[in-house]
This record gives structure tokens, C-alpha cells and sequence, in this order.
């Protein structure tokens, strides 16, 4: 359960407020997600969420639960690559102790490389590797 979360009858914030913006870009870069990848996640458009981060745009109600949300399902993808990384090392331990695991630089892959990089930092068994880059001919 994230630190956000909070009595799950009342919204967060309950009403419109001014002074979240901070906290919801706090959480944002916890995940390490861009603007655009965390508002589509939230199901809203990038301007928005730009809006309420640098208080050009009031914070609705619920949106602070919606934010918790998303990063407890980046923390719930982080532990289950790790658990994977560590399941795949117990049945093919070549002595290493580290698996490497090729991530795409595509930007709509954003959230799968952003969670195998905090996987890899919390955990170190997991090594993001890049495709090598080929040049045009």
C-alpha cells in the first residue's frame, strides 16, 4: 500500500485544491516516468497533468488516489520483475548471479524500461542492456 493511500471513503484531496501540485510531481518522478507516460497511465492528457504540477490548473477531487494508483502499480511491476529476475537465476544460474535483460528505447515502452531500471538499482540481479545501435545505410 503506498504512502498515499488513505481512508478509502473520503477522496484525495475531497474537494479542488491548489497546493498538490508538488506532491502529485513528487510521485511522478519517484517512478521516474515522464509526463507523458505517467498522464496516459492516469488516463489524462499531458497538459494536464503539466497544469496541476506547476499550479496553473487546481487539483480535482480524487486525483491525489488516482496518482497513488499508478505508483503502486509501478512499485507491483517492480517486485514482480525482481521476482522473475530472481526465479530465472535459481533455475539457470550460469554463476553470475545477474540477469541481463535487453530494454527498448522506444517511447512508448517508457514504462517497461523505467521499471526494469528501478528493478535493477533495488535488487541488482538485473542488467537493462540496449540493443546495440546500428547505424542507417
Amino acid at each position: 500500500m503506498s504512502a498515499l493511500q488513505g481512508d478509502a471513503d473520503t477522496p484525495r484531496p475531497p474537494d479542488y485544491r491548489d497546493d498538490q501540485g508538488e506532491l502529485v510531481r513528487a510521485h511522478r518522478l519517484y517512478t521516474g516516468l515522464s509526463q507523458r507516460t505517467f498522464a496516459a497511465r492516469m488516463r489524462i492528457q499531458e497538459r494536464s497533468l503539466s497544469d496541476i504540477e506547476v499550479g496553473r490548473r487546481s487539483c480535482p477531487p480524487g486525483f491525489i488516489d488516482t496518482v497513488a494508483k499508478v505508483v503502486d502499480e509501478f512499485d507491483a511491476d517492480v517486485d514482480l520483475a525482481i521476482e522473475r529476475a530472481e526465479s530465472m537465476i535459481a533455475a539457470n544460474d550460469d554463476g553470475t548471479g545477474i540477469v541481463t535483460v535487453t530494454v527498448s528505447l522506444r517511447s512508448r515502452d517508457e514504462w517497461q524500461r523505467v521499471v526494469l531500471g528501478r528493478a535493477a538499482i533495488t535488487s541488482g540481479v538485473i542488467l537493462p542492456a540496449t540493443p546495440p545501435f546500428v547505424p542507417a545505410e
